[in-house]
């Protein structure tokens, strides 16, 4: 992969992120609908779908940046692509939030809004109470991420082999009995070991990217790991090897689907929104289920439709707002230092 943008990459991002959003839907209802939309047979569907997103997160990450010639620029580049529009959004659900509760400090001691202006408060939620409002887990996960990637990076290039025997041994300690509080799935060596995989999927895409062969034996170990419990592998295991077949199952159909002008539009969209929509589609969808419970199955899946659509509407709002932000704060951000 060049420094292009791969449109199967948007392809996958696109359909994750109806994913989660579909996925959080079921959670929120009481209205019965297909397992499949929560869980399969080894595992969350969250889950799977979220270890993807750290696949095209590293995957996407390296095609950009397989060199890092200015630490502090690349890091001027991760604040700018994440926190402006997460401040916005926080900042307008904390004063709805605030002004609902009459408390301006619902979330305990104000120091703990530390963590939230470091992305951090939904990652350490299971830890330390606090002003949590917008963003879930994955955000302070990835913020993490992306913060030790020029060493991941640095190891990475100097041997491949290397840096994924170092995350699966990293990985391997989630599984040690009274290891870690955190629960394994959002353990940071478990989000780890996929993000490295996206970049050794990005590394040899020479070598995978014409072999017909992959996404058939992809989808048929989809299919058993979707519907056939295996006793002897831990769910989470599981879990990983799902979301690193079912990347080449929907990269594959991706690249032939985003070949249709009309299809493509759609989706590098969905694409383009799926943060902002990330951002703010659990808060939207706990309000409106709140509204309105469906009782049938075609009403929740109608409800769902409606509710994804408003999502994505908002999340254009979002995006469009956080354009105007970033048109003036880049250049300020981004402003090259005077030499001598």
């Amino acid at each position: 992969m060049n420094k292009e943008r791969d449109n199967s990459i948007d392809f996958i991002r696109a359909v994750c992120a109806l994913g989660i959003v579909l996925f959080h839907f079921y959670g929120l209802t009481k209205t019965p609908l297909p397992k499949l939309f929560y869980e399969h047979a080894n595992g969350s569907v969250g889950n799977t779908l979220v270890n993807i997103f750290f696949m095209i997160s590293g995957c996407v990450l390296y095609q950009r940046h397989r060199q890092i010639p200015d630490l502090k620029t690349f890091y001027k580049k991760r604040f700018i692509s994440i926190y402006p529009m997460f401040y916005m959004v926080f900042l307008a659900v904390y004063l709805y939030v605030s002004v609902s509760k009459r408390n301006f400090l619902y979330g305990g001691h104000p120091a703990k809004l530390l963590l939230t202006v470091l992305g951090l408060d939904g990652y350490l939620l299971y830890r330390i109470p606090n002003y949590y409002q917008v963003g879930e887990w994955f955000l302070g996960a990835i913020i993490l991420l992306y913060a030790l990637y020029p060493l991941i990076l640095k190891v990475f290039r100097r041997s491949e082999v290397l840096m994924l025997a170092i995350s699966a041994a990293l990985y391997a300690t989630v599984f040690i009995p009274g290891a870690y509080i955190i629960s394994p799935s959002t353990n940071l060596f478990s989000c780890l070991i996929s993000f490295v995989l996206g970049m050794t999927i990005c590394s040899h895409r020479e070598l995978w990217v014409q072999k017909t062969a992959i996404p058939l034996i992809c989808a048929a170990v989809s299919a058993v790991i979707i519907f056939v419990r295996i006793p002897f592998i831990p769910k989470n295991i599981s879990v990983h090897i799902l979301a690193f077949a079912m990347f080449f199952v929907l990269y594959f159909p991706g690249s032939l689907i985003m070949k249709n002008r009309k299809a493509s539009k759609v989706f590098m969209e969905i694409s383009r929104l799926s943060y902002p929509c990330f951002l703010i589609h659990h808060i939207l969808l706990q309000k409106a289920l709140q509204l309105y419970m469906p009782q049938s199955t075609p009403a929740a899946l109608a409800f769902w439709l409606m509710l994804t659509i408003v999502i994505l509407a908002a999340s254009k709002v979002v995006y469009l707002l956080d354009q105007v932000i970033l048109k003036k704060l880049t250049p300020v951000i981004l402003k090259p230092q005077k030499t001598e």
